[in-house]
This record gives C-alpha cells, structure tokens and sequence, in this order.
C-alpha cells in the first residue's frame, strides 16, 4: 500500500473515531470543562480508544448496567495523554471523577495516588475473584500505603499488555533471510535485523532502516524497549520489597551495556535519524510506511490496524495482517536464559474521595463478569489488550491459530514475564514520567556521552527522586 495511503487511513480512523464517539457520550479532546469536574453525577473518566469501536463498546457497557441497576453515569473519554493530567488537576482542586480508566496509568500515576491514600481499596471487589485472575495481574494492583502501612488492592485489572516486536515478512524474504526462523540467540538476532537493512541496500531497494527502536523522550515506547535490554542484561533495579538495587556493581554494568547497546544501533545508521522525535504512533507510521523492518510495540495496535472484515475492499489490508506482518517474542537474554516480557496491566481505579463509591463498585464489578469484559476485549478492544481472568484467555479468540498476532501475543503472556516497577515502589514512576532512559539514550546520541558517564548520571538521578520521595 502506498505510503500516502497509509497516512491518510491513519487520519481517517481518527477522524471516524471522533465522530462516532460524539453521538453516545461526552468526548472531550482537550480537556475537562470544569463544571463536569463540579458535578453531582457518578462521573467515569476513560482513555479514548485507539480504534472508534472501543469508544462505542464501553458506552455499550455503562449503558447496560445503568438499565440493569436504575442508576446513572456520566462517561467521559479523553485522550490518554490529557486523561492523567485531567486527572491529576480534579484532584489538586479536591473535585476527582469516581472512576478512571487509563492504560498507562499503572506506570505513572495510580501508584503514586495509592501511596498517598487517595484511592479505595477494591479488595470487596477482587477478593470473591480472587482465583479466576493470572497472579501476577493481582500482583500489579497491590499497591503499597504510606497512611495504612500496607499493601492493599487499590485497581482493578482488565488487560494486559507487554512490548511485542513487528516486523516485515516479506521484506526479510526480499533481504534473502528466512522470516519463519528468527534466531534466538540475543547478538544474533539483533544482527539479523541489521543484515536486512544492508541486504536490501545491496539489492537497490529503497533504504528500509533495520532495526525501528524509539529513541525519544517524547512519549513512553522508548521507556518500554529499553526496560526489556535491561532485564536482558540482568539489570534488575528494584527487588520485589522496592528496594534500590542500581549501587550494585553487576547492575551498572547492566545498564552500561543496555545503554551502549542500544544507542549503538542508532549511531550506526539501523535506525532511522527522525527517532530521537518519534511520539508513540510515530513507529506506527514508520513501519506501516515501511520505512523500518521492524520495531517494538507496547500494543498489537499496529497490526490491528490492517485487519478489517473480508470483502474486496479490505483484500489489501487483510492480507497485510495475515500474510505480510508478523509478532514475535524477544529473544533470549545474553546469557542465553529466557528474557520475561515485562507487563502493563491496564487498570481502572475508585477515588476515595468518590461520593459514589457504591455506584463505582457496582459498575466495575459488573464490568468484570466474564461476558462483559470479555467484549470489551473482544469486540471494543480487537484483541489489543489481551485478558488477565486465565478462563478468558484460554478463550478460541486468543488461540485461533490462523490468527498469528493473537495466537503469538497469548503465547508471549503465557511465557516468564514480570510487572512493572512502580508497583514495587512508586517513586520508580518518576523514572518513566521523567523519561530517563530516554535522556540517558540521547545524551549518548546527540551529546557524545559515554555510555558509562549516562549510567552513573541516571543512577544519581533515580537515587535523588528515591531518597526525596515521601
């Protein structure tokens, strides 16, 4: 498909998206009106979907359980980058939603408000559940509580998601590599990727940059990648008690190697000089452009793009997501030990200031019967977060084996992976709001740090927003 197609179908879903959204409920691209902020009513705030259908499905949802309960609620979307900082201005003015759904807030914001007691504990809502969650998404929302001392259930899992890699089927067949038949070995597999690039220049195709790492502190895909380098490289930087681990010497040497690493494929040319500027669609665009062979994503939202029902105007799409993409797993780690994926668990949160935490609990609880979530995934979300209840997972959606991004993202969830670190500490929140990674990266690339002087720079850093958190 042409490159100018790409971006024009692009532009379309959006614009789809916002005017499918307006005819159900409120949808705000810029912020919240402070009077809805003012409100009397149950007010649920929730991240615009990515595809119109997501938007439409949880409108479905609140529908639904208003009819089955008489009650009534005010569904907001906002985009995810606006939602956390809407979030976080109600809450300074002592006016919060009753309820937020953001997929990133479990990186950068719910932590944090649980720490400081501003959410309710849902545990009336996840115990009686207990046994149908994958452990480690009940690991993900036990948050610690400087008042209570404790850790408590303070979220509600409904997806997960983890950094999956895409790549160009074709374009490796064209390179003369086997695209069946990703080497597993860490080295290998990443020079397998800059031997596409040089492959194809050798045939006089276009150039087609190897490897489409983020190499931006614009958004959160380059925090999201690096992480996986430094679990690769067994820089573990927090232990399970929140303990800071980076004064270890093996785990500086971690993190110079994932450093060095990973800006070397940039200062070698295998990847594309505009990714130091890339936002998160940004590597969308790129591969969907086919400007790069691969590249890491912390959703399938890339291939999903592409898949649309089957008729004769959707052959080309269908067949880009059937036949031309492909999802794979990381490789192992250096060591040759596997790598576990590291995990997003999307989350929805009850205020405790919320003066309608009864109607809150009810809407979530109705949420997680397995049916209702279940279409939430399903037919709102298209597969892009997969489930976190182990029946809905065993489901034939994630298994359908003449589906191959599902089939290969269940089979990457079911593998050894780990949740994030601010749900050990959330301080470590700060790491990723701040992009440090990504400032350590381009410091590397356009200051000519050494990879050594970026490290300890880093590690002072985190030390200092660790020692100063309270």
């Amino acid at each position: 498909m042409p490159k100018s197609l790409f971006k024009l179908v692009a532009i379309a879903l959006c614009v789809f998206g916002l005017i499918t959204c307006t005819q159900n409920f409120s949808i705000n691209s810029v912020g919240v009106n402070s009077a809805s902020a003012q409100t009397s009513e149950f007010q649920i705030w929730w991240s615009q979907g990515f595809l119109p259908e997501e938007n439409e499905m949880i409108s479905q949802l609140v529908s639904q359980w208003e009819q089955a309960t008489g009650l009534k609620a005010h569904l907001t979307l906002l985009p995810s980058n606006i939602l956390i900082e809407e979030t976080q201005k109600a809450l300074d003015i002592g006016r919060p939603p009753d309820i937020v759904f953001s997929p990133d807030g479990d990186t950068n914001l719910f932590p944090k408000l649980a720490w400081n007691n501003q959410l309710a504990d849902v545990t009336p809502i996840l115990a009686p559940l207990k046994s149908q969650f994958a452990p480690i998404s009940l690991e993900a929302v036990s948050y610690q509580n400087k008042t209570t001392q404790k850790r408590s259930y303070y979220a509600v899992p409904l997806g997960e998601s983890t950094v999956y890699i895409h790549y160009w089927k074709d374009a490796l067949e064209r390179a003369n590599l086997t695209a069946n038949e990703l080497p597993s070995d860490w080295n290998a597999f990443w020079n397998y990727w800059e031997r596409s690039q040089q492959n194809l220049l050798a045939l006089g195709e276009p150039k087609m940059y190897g490897v489409g790492l983020c190499m931006s502190a614009l958004g959160t895909d380059t925090s999201w990648g690096f992480e996986q380098f430094l679990e690769a490289y067994n820089a573990r930087l927090l232990d399970e008690n929140g303990q800071l681990l980076i004064d270890r010497p093996e785990v500086r040497s971690g993190i110079i190697a994932a450093l060095e690493q990973y800006a070397r494929f940039y200062q070698q040319g295998y990847v594309p000089p505009e990714a130091t500027e890339w936002r998160d669609s940004s590597n969308n665009i790129s591969f969907l452009d086919s400007d790069i062979v691969m590249t890491a994503n912390s959703t399938l939202s890339i291939p999903l793009t592409q898949q649309h029902p089957p008729n004769p105007y959707n052959q080309k799409s269908n067949d880009l997501y059937f036949n031309k993409i492909a999802t794979t797993h990381w490789p192992l780690k250096p060591d040759g030990r596997p790598l576990p994926s590291i995990l997003s668990i999307k989350q929805a949160v009850v205020f405790a200031a919320s003066p309608h935490q009864e109607a809150a609990f009810s809407f979530l609880s109705y949420l997680l019967q397995p049916e209702n979530l279940n279409q939430l995934l399903v037919v709102g979300n298209k597969g892009r977060f997969l489930p976190v209840m182990i029946d809905l997972l065993e489901n034939e959606f994630w298994n359908n084996p003449n589906d191959p991004h599902l089939t290969a993202a269940t089979e990457i969830i079911n593998q050894p992976t780990r949740a994030s670190y601010p749900v050990y500490h959330p301080a470590y929140s700060q790491v990723i709001s701040q992009n440090l990674w990504a400032k350590a990266l381009l410091e590397i690339v356009n200051q000519k740090a050494t990879p050594e002087a970026a490290a300890d720079r880093t590690i002072a850093e985190i030390k200092t927003l660790f020692a100063n958190w309270q």
